[in-house]
């Protein structure tokens, strides 16, 4: 039986994708983390999370960050292990239930038909890291949804020195983790500003 090159090509195309198979590297595994402090058995404030924005190039599975200038890296074979997004809102909410000692703290939009006492609305405008920084620049806004009312609002700039030696994708989600915990910081602060504040009016 004579074999002709058109007949062999299946055969060809599938010992490539084995070959292609056998030699791709296993894929790593990210995830951003919460503060540890951990927070009291208080419901006093009610906090809701959400929605949460980021800019359309951080919006994949790669870990990626900036440098040299406009250039844009991948980090090979590492990955966030959820969408980077989600991880942004779980971590957000996490350090304002720490920061503000409260266990009442959830996502937006929710399904509770009660709304929280404060709405907290994040816009991530960049998140990077070069050789020796990791910046994270965001909008936020606090308002108060009963009352259809704004508490504050701001521009956020955190910075993050980073470890010595070339950016890993671990030092990278390192760094991410703690810049969202300034950005928690500065959020919960207004907050807990507010909070003390309507405490001190009411009629006791």
């Amino acid at each position: 039986m004579k074999t002709t090159p058109c007949s062999m090509l299946p055969i060809a195309v599938l010992t490539l994708f084995l070959a292609a198979c056998a030699s791709s590297p296993g894929y790593q595994y990210y995830l951003l983390t919460a503060q540890s402090t951990p927070a009291t058995e208080s419901d006093d404030i009610a906090v809701g999370i959400g929605p949460v924005s980021i800019p359309e190039y951080l919006a994949r599975n790669e870990i990626i960050y900036r440098r040299d200038g406009n250039r844009v890296r991948l980090a090979g074979t590492a990955r966030w292990a959820e969408p980077l997004v989600d991880g942004m809102q779980r971590v957000l909410a996490l350090n304002l239930a720490a920061q503000l000692g409260t266990q009442n703290v959830g996502y937006l939009p929710g399904l509770n038909s009660a709304p929280p006492g404060y709405a907290v609305k994040v816009n991530v405008l960049a998140l990077d890291v070069t050789a020796s920084q990791a910046q994270l620049t965001a909008e936020w806004i606090i308002t108060q949804p009963a009352e259809e009312a704004p508490v504050a609002r701001s521009t956020a700039h955190e910075r993050y020195s980073m470890p010595e030696g070339e950016p890993t994708p671990a030092t990278v989600a390192g760094a991410y983790s703690e810049l969202l915990g300034q950005l928690s910081a500065g959020i919960a602060a207004q907050i807990a500003a507010h909070a003390g504040a309507q405490d001190g009016a009411a009629p006791h």
